[in-house]
Order: structure tokens, then C-alpha cells, then sequence
């Protein structure tokens, strides 16, 4: 006579309720502050840099935000395979993917009140441990560790974005503190030329590494968009924001060559990941399964 075997469920996917919470209040406080503060724009700065792009740069924001808010909700209604995602730890800190962006979420408000009262150096440390975060954020979820391309949409995404945009951001913050400490060229204007030509084509070549390594389209997007505002600036006369005299043409043309760079990594990132996504990623689908 056969044994019948023991039936057995599957157990039931963990539900770390106050990591939820935390992320979803955290990032509620964030999108209050800005509202209240700058709407996180660099505001009130002594002088411009040559790193300044112009004001319809900053509408990256409402997108990156708008990204977070996907990746807020996605974490509150989690299967296994996102919750083995979400619950990835930093090997620095030990914090797990939550936790992570509860501080990234604080450090992004935090930069706000201090770089508006002119506090350059204290927010350049913070804007530095902001990217620091997001870099461990962006290892842990970058495009390559994704299952599928909704996962790669609405968890990896507004991670790439942000840090995209940050790279650039940190380093202007940077141009700042250096500025006020004697950086400056004789129109006022903080940094040099070459120097925004060398971070510009830093970024661009950081976007084009994420794009072919990681099939990321969303950072090198972010760095093409970022790099685009730093062109107009330089091309376009607006004399309450840049002189028009300091305009420099080597560094428009060469943020309009990294922007191009940039937009067709993103191109064909996309187009990668689109593909790639059709087929088995390699990994097993359902290695977040604790054994049974």
C-alpha cells in the first residue's frame, strides 16, 4: 500500500511591517520638505559654477520622485522574489535594502536646510554619505540583480536615476565649497572649464559602463538630461543665472558630445533589457524560496 505523502504549503512570504512603514513615512517627509524648503533645487548659492545647468534641468525631479513613489508602494505588497531583493544587506553597514533607502530618503531632506543656509562644507558631507548610499542601494538592485524588467522599471529605476543625478550634483556641490574657499575665475563663476569638462565626461563615461555592463538605460538617461542643462547654460544667455561673458564653448560642446553619448547608451540599454528579459535571466526564478 502507497504512503500518502505529507502535503506541503508553501510558507507564507515575510512581512517586516514596521520596515514598510518606515519607508513609506520616510519618503512622505521628504516630499513634504522639499515642497516646504526648495523643491531640491540648488538655491541661494554665493556665485554660479561652471558644473550649474539651467532651471528646466531640475524637472528630473518630479520624475525620480514620482519613481520612488512605485518602488514605495511595490515594497508594501511584496512576493518572494521582491522581498529576497528588499531584503539584500549592505556588506558595509548591515542595513538591508529598506532600511537603506529610509536613509537615503532622510539624508535627501536633510541637505536641504543646511546648503540653503549656506553651510557648503557640513552638506557636501551629506550629499557624499547621500551617494554613498545610493551607490549601496545601486549595488544591491542594480538592472543585473533584477528578475524582470517590471522589477528592473519599478525597483531598480529610481535608484539608477537618483544616483545618476547625484554624481553630477555632489560634484557641483563640490565646485561650491571650493569656490568660496578661492576656486573662482574672474567673472565670478566657481571651478574652471576644463574641470566641468573633466566631470562631464566622467559622467558620461560612468553612464556608459552602468548602460553595457548592466543594461541600465534609466542612469545614463539621467546623465544625458543632467548634461543637456549644463549645455543650455552654456549656450543659452541668461544673465541672472550665469555670465555671459564666462559662457565657454569647449564645455558646451563637450556636454552636448557626453549628452549624445549618454542618450544612445540609454537607447540601446533599453533595447538590451527589453531583450534580455525574454529569455531566462540565468538565475533560478525562485531561489528566494526558503527550503521546505
Amino acid at each position: 500500500m502507497m504512503m500518502q505523502q505529507p502535503c506541503v504549503y508553501p510558507p507564507a512570504v515575510p512581512n517586516p511591517m514596521m520596515e514598510k512603514v518606515a519607508v513609506t513615512v520616510s519618503f512622505a517627509v521628504m516630499i513634504a520638505m522639499n515642497f516646504a524648503l526648495a523643491g531640491g533645487q540648488f538655491a541661494n548659492t554665493i556665485a554660479p559654477t561652471y558644473l550649474d545647468p539651467d532651471a528646466l534641468t531640475f524637472a528630473v525631479w518630479p520624475v525620480i520622485y514620482l519613481l520612488y513613489l512605485v518602488l514605495v508602494v511595490v515594497q508594501c505588497m511584496t512576493d518572494f522574489q521582491v522581498e529576497e531583493i528588499l531584503s539584500r544587506t549592505c556588506v558595509v553597514t548591515g542595513l538591508n535594502v529598506r532600511w537603506r533607502l529610509v536613509a537615503a530618503f532622510s539624508l535627501n531632506w536633510i541637505w536641504l536646510p543646511v546648503f540653503e543656509r549656506q553651510l557648503f562644507g557640513i552638506a557636501l558631507i551629506i550629499i557624499a554619505t547621500y551617494l554613498s548610499v545610493l551607490l549601496s542601494l545601486y549595488y544591491s538592485m542594480n538592472p543585473n540583480r533584477m528578475y524582470s524588467f517590471y522589477q528592473v522599471c519599478a525597483l531598480s529605476a529610481p535608484i539608477s536615476a537618483n544616483t545618476a543625478w547625484l554624481l553630477v550634483a555632489t560634484c557641483l556641490n563640490l565646485f561650491i565649497v571650493l569656490g568660496v574657499n578661492g576656486w573662482v575665475d574672474e567673472y565670478g563663476v566657481y571651478g574652471s572649464p576644463l574641470a566641468a569638462i573633466i566631470v562631464a565626461l566622467a559622467s558620461m563615461s560612468i553612464a556608459q559602463l552602468v548602460a553595457m555592463v548592466s543594461f541600465d538605460f534609466m542612469w545614463p538617461a539621467v546623465a544625458a538630461w543632467a548634461l543637456a542643462g549644463i549645455n543650455r547654460m552654456q549656450t543659452i544667455p541668461d544673465a541672472e543665472r550665469f555670465p555671459v561673458e564666462a559662457m565657454n564653448a569647449r564645455l558646451a560642446q563637450a556636454a552636448f558630445l557626453a549628452m549624445i553619448v549618454c542618450a544612445l547608451f540609454a537607447v540601446g540599454a533599453f533595447i538590451g533589457s527589453v531583450m534580455t528579459m525574454c529569455f531566462p535571466r540565468g538565475e533560478n526564478a525562485f531561489k528566494a524560496l526558503p527550503p521546505m
